[in-house]
């Protein structure tokens, strides 16, 4: 109690910090570092999973079937007419106005399969 505490000298010399050449980070025992390397994984993941909005409808929007513009831009428009038009000269006609509204009177009966009548 009466003695009193010894005083010590500062030192005061160079300070060296060794970093990681790949993270940066202070190297305390290089045996045990561990790098590790942030990634944005988990953030790419959910917005992947997020449903996608569907993009607004054109001015021009219409119906295939219902397209009478021969010069129509539109890729179903113009896939629809060139099978129709495929049909036609092949022999296949209107279809339902050609006949096959009256129906076949043989049916199935005149199927050479095993289900035939």
């Amino acid at each position: 109690m009466d003695r009193k505490t010894p005083v010590r000298a500062s030192k005061i010399g160079p300070k060296l910090t060794v970093k990681c050449g790949s993270c940066g980070k202070p190297l305390g025992n290089p045996l045990t570092h561990a790098c590790i390397t942030r990634t944005d994984f988990k953030k790419r993941k959910r917005e992947a999973e997020k449903p996608k909005p569907k993009p607004a409808p054109s001015g021009n929007a219409h119906e295939y079937t219902a397209c009478d513009d021969d010069d129509c831009h539109r890729f179903p428009c113009k896939v629809y007419k060139e099978g129709f038009g495929d049909g036609r000269e092949r022999g296949f006609g209107d279809g339902y106005a050609s006949g096959y509204a009256s129906g076949f009177t043989e049916g199935m009966a005149s199927c050479p399969g095993p289900h035939s009548g």
